[in-house]
């Protein structure tokens, strides 16, 4: 019978991780768990980030539980604790509701793999028996996505960050692009201001805004990419706008990656990485019209 018990625990021990789709956040009560599976021994998170998991408790102490519940008999308590002492609470991971089969755990500034071994306990009422081994689960801490550099800019105009390149006559055709580490597919957060210039007024009047947050970068990967360069904007001509002066101001104002999008699961908002606003303008300006040439006029001084 102990032994019967023992693989029952075993079996009902399942570790469940949080698993996202990069759309959809299903809330952050420790009872809604209808977003969760236990596919794979390891969890992801970005640095600095909470992400929340949960222990599918044993059958038959707990015969009312169901995922969206937290029917829980009373007095059992997990036991969660990094395996083989191989790293600390409190410096490495955070762990908030200890005794509990829902826990979230927050990453510290240390990237690595973090190995958690979680186990059931039972009351002295119930023989405070313990499953000896418990369950496994790796949670991987990795660094928060990254801006290198803008190619495009360097390369085509020869400017960097919060410079401005003069072109006599439109540029068309022309790609934005961003350099960047982290996990894909990766979100752009980014601005484009376009404005002609008052010769009255001698300001730059507003003509147009474009925002986006463009997704970029191949489908979905767990292997981290570095130093990989992707088109933001696509095939857009500047062109003199009304035969005037035209300024064309690109402000890219952040980035995610898909762990950063999931670690945002109990937040419930995404959170934008590298915030620090950089600027590129480009100015078309429309060639000059040469006019007639003035003279004196053939009759002058006859007498």
């Amino acid at each position: 019978m102990k032994t019967e018990r023992k693989l029952t625990l075993k079996f009902f021990a399942t570790l469940l991780a949080f698993l996202f789709t990069v759309g959809g956040v299903f809330g952050q009560e420790a009872e809604d768990f209808g977003n969760a599976n236990a596919d794979d021994n390891i969890s992801y998170i970005t640095v600095g980030r909470t992400m929340p998991f949960y222990v599918k408790p044993d059958e038959y102490y707990h015969p009312d539980f169901e995922p969206v519940s937290d029917n829980i008999t009373e007095g059992f308590t997990w036991i969660w604790a990094p395996v083989a002492e191989a790293w600390d609470w409190g410096t490495e991971l955070t762990l908030a509701d200890e005794d509990l089969n829902y826990v979230e755990i927050t990453a510290g500034d240390e990237t690595g793999d973090f190995d958690l071994n979680v186990r059931e306990q039972a009351p002295e009422e119930f023989g405070g028996c313990e499953d000896p081994e418990g369950t496994d689960i790796t949670i991987r801490v990795v660094e928060a996505p990254e801006i290198h550099s803008f190619p495009s800019f360097q390369e085509v105009f020869e400017i960097g960050e919060g410079e401005t390149y003069q072109q006599c006559g439109d540029v068309t055709g022309f790609d934005a692009s961003i350099e960047l580490s982290g996990f894909p597919n990766f979100e752009v957060r980014w601005e484009l201001v376009i404005e002609t210039y008052n010769e009255e007024t001698e300001n730059w009047d507003e003509h147009q805004v474009i925002t986006d947050e463009t997704a970029v970068g191949p489908g979905t990967s767990y292997s981290r990419l570095t130093n990989e360069t992707y088109d933001f904007d696509s095939n857009r001509d500047l062109v003199v706008e009304n035969n005037r002066r035209t300024r064309y101001t690109y402000t890219i104002e952040g980035i995610t990656d898909l762990i950063s999008r999931r670690s945002d699961y109990l937040d419930g908002e995404t959170t934008w990485y590298d915030t620090v606003e950089r600027t590129f303008a480009i100015i078309v300006n429309p060639a000059p019209e040469t006019g007639p040439i003035f003279h004196i006029p053939e009759g002058h001084g006859e007498l």
